[in-house]
């Protein structure tokens, strides 16, 4: 592990891998069924955000502390999959994993959306496409 910040030195999974003491080969995408699959890709997405809290003490129930959470454009018009905004978001709402995939800050937030774009993307077409 570096002391240096991890935005804007680490820009891919296997960096993120190498940060958090993991194996990249234990989050191949290699099941067989779309759900699975989903399952595995979530996974690597936790990976990427526990990475980048560096440390950060997110409290779920604590509705005063900000977090940030990634949103893109998946619309029809759109000119393909693109990062969007990172907003402030309550985690009092009705959201299961909303607050588990949150950041610490907004320039954080909008540093990993953007630079593993990819990843969201993956897995939100698996779980679009059953």
């Amino acid at each position: 592990k570096s002391p240096l910040p991890r935005v804007g030195r680490i820009t891919t999974f296997e960096q993120v891998c190498e940060e958090m003491g993991e194996d990249p080969s234990d989050y191949l995408v290699d099941a067989v069924t779309p759900r699975k699959q989903g399952v595995q890709r979530l996974d690597r997405i936790m990976l990427i955000i526990e990475c980048f809290q560096e440390g950060a003490k997110l409290d779920v129930y604590n509705t005063d502390q900000k977090k940030y959470q990634g949103w893109f454009n998946v619309s029809k018009g759109c000119p393909g999959f693109r990062f969007n905004v990172s907003n402030f978001a309550r985690t009092d709402t009705f959201s299961v994993l909303g607050p588990l995939l949150s950041l610490q800050d907004e320039s954080t937030s909008v540093y990993v959306h953007e630079m593993f774009a990819s990843e969201f993307k993956a897995f939100l077409e698996l779980t679009n496409n059953k």
